[in-house]
């Protein structure tokens, strides 16, 4: 049995890990960037995806893919194969809910993701798990936004 499987992590374990990985980020002082370490995060640098191969990383997920000239471990690029190779649901903005992945286009079109803490479909306010820059890892988690600061949401990843 694969246990490095979706179908057998629950929403209430990734959240919990996220945020702890949030909180060693934050109380360690933690800088945004590319982190380029195996176990992701290990140089004391993160970003929005690094949040989430970390995480995973803790829960035991430790076939990330390595690379020595980009980013290390699972990340905007390669999280479509990796999450949906390890039982992750791939959907769109209508399938947001509490411990989503979701990636959508930036300012200026690059990538960026955050994991939904708690969703609120009639009003469309979430809390969300965000390191995508000193400033969100530096200010208290989860933060609260409104879905339509996310127009373009690329993808939704749910565990089964």
């Amino acid at each position: 049995m694969d246990k490095k499987n979706a179908k057998y992590l629950t929403v209430g374990q990734f959240l919990i890990a996220v945020e702890k990985v949030w909180q060693t980020a934050h109380s360690n002082r933690y800088k945004y960037g590319d982190s380029h370490s195996i176990p992701p995060t290990s140089d004391k640098k993160i970003s929005c995806d690094r949040l989430i191969a970390k995480a995973l990383w803790d829960l035991g997920w430790t076939d990330q893919p390595v690379s020595t000239r980009s980013t290390s471990g699972m990340t905007i690029g390669n999280e479509d194969t990796y999450l949906t190779s390890h039982g992750f649901i791939k959907g769109n903005r209508s399938n947001i809910k509490s411990g989503s992945i979701c990636l959508v286009m930036g300012h200026g079109g690059y990538l960026h993701t955050y994991v939904v803490n708690t969703w609120n479909t009639s009003s469309g306010i979430m809390t969300r798990f965000d390191t995508g820059s000193d400033y969100l890892i530096n200010i208290a988690q989860p933060v609260t936004s409104s879905i339509n600061e996310y127009t373009d949401i690329r993808a939704v990843y749910n565990i089964p």
